[in-house]
């Protein structure tokens, strides 16, 4: 018994560094100005305008569209960001480095 909740604990532990990475990996890009997302990541696979501003999102994987990582800009720079990559998709989230 032992085993199987070191096993759980475990996997909580990699589960919350996921989730908490994302929040921390994506925020690099907040004020970041339009141009350069775009230069650093590529042109967005998808992209429309939103309630607050453009909405332009990157997939993680082109060739097999699962999940993706959005932007909102609005008045040249990030203002938002969001990723709808589950639990683990932290370590994939793309981070600006000046």
């Amino acid at each position: 018994m032992t085993t199987i909740r070191q096993i759980a604990l475990f996997c909580l532990f990699l589960s919350l560094g996921g989730c908490s990475g994302t929040g921390e990996r994506m925020s690099t890009w907040m004020g970041v100005e339009h141009s350069t997302l775009v230069n650093e990541l590529g042109q967005p696979h998808r992209a429309y305008k939103g309630q607050f501003g453009l909405v332009q999102s990157w997939y993680r994987n082109p060739d097999d569209p699962g999940c993706s990582d959005d932007f909102i800009v609005n008045s040249g720079v990030v203002i938002s960001f969001a990723s709808d990559c589950g639990v683990f998709g932290g370590w994939g989230v793309p981070t600006y480095e000046p």
